[in-house]
């Protein structure tokens, strides 16, 4: 996990997971990480390249992820996306 994503963790006291990987069929994807306890039921799973996202966004939203094209470059300001996502009623 990248510094600022410990920052993050520690600031928030946030769940993360980094980096997050995910079986979408035959293949596995690996992106930035998974924020949990947020957005939806299994979290919001985090990566700054929409391709790598927008190619398995359905399977995520099936299985209750939510998702978003963000690079974290650090931790200020970072309460306004977490009160935009909304904390998940997991």
């Amino acid at each position: 996990m990248d510094s600022i994503l410990k920052q993050l963790q520690e600031e928030y006291n946030l769940d993360i997971e980094s980096p997050f990987t995910i079986r979408v069929g035959n293949e596995t994807h690996q992106l930035h990480c998974l924020i949990k306890g947020y957005g939806a039921k299994n979290g919001m799973v985090i990566d700054k390249d929409w391709y790598k996202i927008k190619a398995i966004q359905e399977e995520l939203e099936k299985n209750d992820y939510g998702c978003s094209c963000i690079e974290i470059t650090d931790t200020e300001g970072f309460q306004e996306v977490l009160d935009d996502w909304g904390k998940s009623n997991a």
